[in-house]
C-alpha cells in the first residue's frame, strides 16, 4: 500500500457507505448498465478527474 494513498472508508466511514448505498440503489434502479457507465464517465469529465 502506498503511503500517500486516501483510504476513504477508513477516513470517513458514514460518507463511504453511503455512497456503496447510492451505488446499489443506481444498480437496483433498472436503467441499463451501460447508461450509469455513460454517466459516471460523464461526470468524470465534466469534473475533471479520472474514472
Amino acid at each position: 500500500m502506498h503511503a500517500d494513498r486516501l483510504l476513504p472508508a477508513q477516513i470517513a466511514p458514514e460518507g463511504y457507505a453511503a455512497l456503496r448505498a447510492v451505488e446499489a440503489y443506481i444498480h437496483k434502479s433498472g436503467l441499463p448498465r451501460g447508461l450509469i457507465e455513460l454517466v459516471k464517465m460523464r461526470a468524470s469529465q465534466i469534473n475533471g478527474c479520472a474514472y
